[in-house]
């Protein structure tokens, strides 16, 4: 390689940055966003339901900040809703079955899938409908579980403030 004063310079180091890692969200002509386990360790959420409403996809129904959601409709479940278009216009599947709703509204409660079994989540927002059908008018949450799974798992969080005190 040539420098720009005309001395000849000596590459040293190559660095590729690219991959030919295969992912089903580059070749799918629906957009398909995949996250990974790591997704449920980072945000520290003790719930499948607390982890998902942390990507821009989901709208949560219910917060922490929700006045007594326990009396709403599907009180206590935990609920997932793409683009703000409702819990029933999701459907949620585990390993591409469809998941069982919890209640006669036809909403699919998240508090039954362990976070601990979750290897990978596909959410793809965007013409499922035209393949799942009208259950998936805002998308489809494909919630795919650990193949073997043996023995105990134990996790625990710790936290405290910059401040050094609001130890939790």
């Amino acid at each position: 390689a040539t420098s720009t004063l005309g001395q000849e310079a000596e590459l040293e180091q190559v660095f590729v940055t690219g991959s030919r890692i295969a992912r089903p969200d580059f070749d799918s002509a629906s957009p398909i966003v995949s996250v990974t386990q790591e997704l449920f360790e980072r945000t520290g959420s003790s719930t499948v339901e607390t982890a998902i409403n942390t990507l821009p996809q989901f709208v949560p129904g219910y917060t922490s900040t929700s006045n007594n959601p326990a009396t709403s409709p599907v009180g206590g479940q935990a609920n997932v809703q793409l683009r703000g278009l409702g819990s029933t216009s999701t459907l949620v599947l585990i390993d591409g079955k469809r998941l069982i709703p919890a209640n006669g509204t036809g909403v699919v409660d998240l508090n039954i899938i362990p976070g601990s079994l979750i290897e990978s989540v596909e959410i793809i927002t965007g013409g499922a409908s035209a393949v799942y059908g009208s259950d998936a008018v805002a998308g489809v949450v494909n919630f795919r579980l650990k193949k073997e799974f043996d023995g105990v798992e134990f996790d625990a969080q710790w936290a405290q403030t910059d401040r050094g005190d609001g130890t939790d």
